[in-house]
């Protein structure tokens, strides 16, 4: 098991109602010697203030890496009447060169 913690801070942020101070929390797992799962989330987006993620990469091959990644982000921006919430979903393959 394995965690990242991220902190940003931007005094100097040039759209109001964005704090200036995001941060990330992420949690990894390596399952098996092949498969990693993720989840986290972070408030650094400018359309979402919030956001969630999962994610699963499989090692197929030595060299070929899977990845299955589903989100969300969504939120309301304080002092203006709109709320958004958009979900994603990406599958990728990624061939290393050696």
């Amino acid at each position: 098991m394995d965690y990242a913690l991220d902190l940003t801070w931007n005094r100097h942020f040039p759209v109001q109602d964005i704090p200036v101070a995001t941060f990330s929390l992420y949690a990894r797992w390596l399952a098996t010697d092949r498969l990693l799962l993720s989840a986290g989330f972070n408030t650094a987006t400018w359309s979402a203030p919030f956001t969630g993620t999962f994610e699963a990469r499989y090692l197929a091959l030595p060299n070929l890496q899977l990845t299955l990644q589903a989100g969300a982000s969504g939120g309301a921006t304080l002092g203006v009447w709109s709320r958004s919430l958009q979900t994603h979903a990406l599958a990728g393959v990624c061939w290393m060169i050696k």
